[in-house]
This record gives C-alpha cells, structure tokens and sequence, in this order.
C-alpha cells in the first residue's frame, strides 16, 4: 500500500523534469551573445586617395582665394591691349576665387576688337552674348599640341560686362560668366541714379580736404587732386575742367559728395550686395550710399 507521502512525491517528480528541461534553454537566452569581430575588410577603413600635384596646387589656391596662373597671365596681357587695370571680382557676380577681373573704359566695340586682336589664333568662334555679358571663348593652354584645338575643347573664358558711361568689366573665368552672373538684372550704375557719399564713407580712398568756404578738395588714392565747389556743376583737376552731372551737396553740417564726381575723380565704382564698392588706385572701400 502506497502511503500518500509517496504519492504525493511521484506526482511532483513530472513537473520539476519539466522545469529543470526548461532552465537551459531560459539560462541561454538571458545570457547575452558575444559579439562577432568585424572581419578585417569591414574594420579597415577604405584608403583614402592621394591627390596629385596639381590637385593639391588648385585646392591650395582655393583655400587662399588666389587667382589661377594661367588667368592671371591672360589679365597681365590684356592689360596692356585694353589699358585697362586689375580689380576686384564684385560679390554680385559670385564668380570663383580664381577668376580675375579688370576694369576698362572704352567704347564696347573698340575693346572687343582689341582682345580679339591680342589674342589672334587662341580665339575660338565669335563673342556670344549672354544676357548683359558678351562671353569670348579661347583655346585651353597647349591645345595646338595635343589637337585639343580641333575638339573645341577650351579652359579659359574672357566676359564683359557694361557698367554704363563707358566702363567696362573684363571678366576671366575658366567657365563662361554668364553661368555665375544671377538671374536678377545687374544692378543700376552709380552714375545713373542720385547716390551719395559723406567724407567719411571714402577714409582710406579719398581724401576730402575744406579750402574754406564752399570749396573742397577730393584727391582719390593714387591719383590728382580735384577742387569743386558745393553746388557747382563742375570741377577742375590737372588743370582740366570736367563737367559733373550732380553737385556736392551740404545738408546741415554733412558734407555729401554723389558717387558720379568719384568716378570723374578716375575712382572706379562697382554695385555689390546691397552696397558699393569704391577703388582708387590700389584701394577700395565697400560703402553704403544713401539717397537725398
């Protein structure tokens, strides 16, 4: 006869097999997984490629904002051809680092003439406008040797650009300007509207002296004293009198001297983002002008 103590235990005995089969498999899933070590193509990381010479040359130029060499010896060139002088790439036309820009006075047509002349076989084809710009393209460097020259295949880019009353931007680019120039309008030319400047805007590229009285005296960075008299519709510089097409105005104690006498002066004057940028000689003054 079984005594219930007995049975009781063979009753349980199923159950705690069961349990103990169970606890394994819990013990193996709570045990956290050692993690695989990357293979040594996955962990190595992919070898970064040297760049040559003249990669390392242009990114180098990139980082200084300086010119390209070959740009600069085509300004140098046409320098000479236009009489024109190097300046400042205005912001507006958010053109690269590496473009150079110079500023000419002339009739449009007479300058295309001559940088065409200058530049005789390097031509490729004939001036293309492109919205306010005239674009001429020319043959990359040593094209003549390699038949890069039959191809069309070109590296550099000569634009002008028309400021108004004769001045003239050269752009060189090694892709066309136009590309650069944004699709609002160019911005109006000093010379066409009433823009003023106080002596204070121009430190540093125009010295305003007071003779007395309502004379004045402008003598622009680099170049010629100017005497003018407030209100007057002219002025005498190198013994030469030039007619002005606004005065000198005085508006309580402030002197205010319109941007057109600056570039009677021989300053050149360039719209930029929301300002002007006045250069005489080798200087230059971003500004805000105001109108009266």
């Amino acid at each position: 006869m079984t005594t219930p103590a007995l049975r009781s235990g063979r009753l349980l005995r199923p159950a705690l097999l069961g349990l103990c089969a169970l606890l394994p498999v819990a013990a193996a899933q709570a045990t956290p997984q050692a993690p695989v070590p990357p293979t040594a193509a996955a962990s190595a990381p992919a070898a970064a490629a040297v760049p040559t010479p003249a990669q390392q040359a242009a990114q180098a130029r990139a980082r200084l904002a300086l010119p390209d060499p070959g740009l600069s010896r085509l300004a140098a060139e046409l320098r000479g051809a236009v009489g024109g002088r190097l300046y400042r790439c205005p912001p507006s036309l958010r053109l690269p680092a590496q473009a150079v820009c110079l500023y000419a006075r002339g009739e449009r047509a007479e300058l295309q003439s001559r940088i065409a002349a200058q530049l005789g076989d390097r031509v490729l084809g004939q001036w293309q406008a492109q919205g306010p710009l005239l674009n001429l393209l020319l043959r990359a460097d040593g094209a003549a040797e390699t038949g890069a020259a039959e191809t069309g295949a070109a590296s550099e880019y000569v634009a002008l650009l028309d400021l108004g009353e004769g001045d003239h931007l050269l752009i060189l680019n090694t892709e066309p300007a136009a590309a650069a120039v944004p699709a609002t309008p160019v911005p109006t030319t000093p010379g066409e509207v009433e823009l003023y400047l106080t002596p204070a805007d121009l430190i540093g590229v125009v010295r305003v002296q007071h003779l007395g009285g309502q004379n004045y005296r402008l003598t622009p960075q680099g170049g010629t004293a100017a005497d003018v008299q407030v209100g007057a519709l002219e002025l005498a510089q190198g013994g030469t009198i030039t007619p002005l097409p606004l005065p000198l105005r005085i508006q309580g104690s402030e002197l205010y001297i319109p941007a057109s006498v600056l570039r009677t002066i021989g300053c050149v004057l360039s719209p930029t983002e929301g300002a002007l940028t006045v250069a005489c000689g080798r200087t230059s003054v971003g500004v805000t002008p105001r109108r009266l």
